[in-house]
């Protein structure tokens, strides 16, 4: 005699004992596995794509800082007073005595830094001698 198969609803032909709820948990599991993993990776990448940024901004600001402390920098007359800690007429008289170099763009003046410098520590021999 030959056995035959019947499909009981609710039973596996492995054996097992499984419905279809119990069918669609068990890939709702695994989808939602994946999705968590999907998630956790974008997360990992959005992580390091911020830090790399974060990098790449320090990096600027040092290179900012560093071309603003270069002494070939223009600095108008207003600037100049400020980082002399003098008045502008006080600038008006140096650039009397002291020959301080200017350049003019339209009708308002810029001095280089390293300049400006150079004609007062110059002032400042000369007059010690």
């Amino acid at each position: 005699m030959k056995t035959r198969r019947l499909a009981v609803p609710g039973v596996s032909l492995r054996g097992g004992v499984c419905g279809e709820r119990e069918r669609g948990n068990f890939n709702n599991k695994n989808m939602a596995r994946k999705e968590t993993s999907k998630r956790e990776e974008t997360a990992n990448v959005s992580v390091q794509v911020l830090e790399e940024l974060r990098e790449l901004r320090e990096e600027v600001r040092l290179a900012i800082e560093a071309a603003s402390n270069a002494s070939y920098r223009l600095m108008d007359a207003e600037e100049l007073c400020r980082a002399m800690q003098i008045s502008r007429q006080t600038l008006r008289r140096y650039e009397k005595q002291l020959l301080i170099p200017e350049r003019k763009v339209g009708n308002k003046k810029f001095y280089l830094a390293a300049e400006v410098k150079n004609c007062i520590v110059t002032a400042l021999r000369l007059w010690k001698e």
